[in-house]
């Protein structure tokens, strides 16, 4: 059984997730500035780190997360926000190392807005492994700052 040794919180106070021994990684990313068409295949632009601890690191230019040293199994859960592109729906793409690890996820997006969402999900992985998140159609409009992905590490 796990021992909780501190809680993190947010800038209002609350407690948002337990630190686990202090041990294992976490880490939350968002996008930041305008919304972007995306053109097919096209990275999420997670360029933010919204809470990290321990070894994962987000790399801002390669919109990407790099696994390191120690960590065998990660959970991965997204959402990406979007306005209607060219489709009335839109989908997404989990991928380590460019090779898919996940269902793909899809949305309606008839009403103007939809949310491609990735509920919790785990994959192996082994140091300097590689997480993106992709568009697969293109023509999404995407909305960086309402779009976020969250890692744990569980090994």
């Amino acid at each position: 059984m796990a021992t909780y040794r501190k809680l993190l919180k947010n800038r209002a106070g609350d407690t948002i997730i337990p630190v686990v021994d202090g041990q294992l990684g976490y880490l939350v990313a968002k996008g930041s500035g305008n919304t972007i068409t995306t053109t097919g295949g096209q990275k999420v632009p997670f360029n933010t780190e919204v809470i990290k601890i321990g070894n994962l690191s987000l790399n801002t230019t390669n919109y990407s997360i790099v696994v390191g040293d120690g960590i065998s199994w990660l959970e991965i859960s997204a959402n990406i926000f979007y306005d209607k592109g060219g489709y009335n729906y839109g989908w997404a793409s989990i991928r380590k190392n460019g090779t898919e690890v996940a269902p793909r996820s899809i949305a309606d997006c008839s009403g103007g807005y939809g949310s491609v969402v990735f509920s919790p999900f785990a994959i192996p992985v082994q140091s300097g492994d590689v997480i993106t998140i992709h568009d697969i159609d293109g023509n999404m409009k995407i909305r960086p700052p309402h779009s976020w992905v969250c890692v744990k590490q569980i090994a």
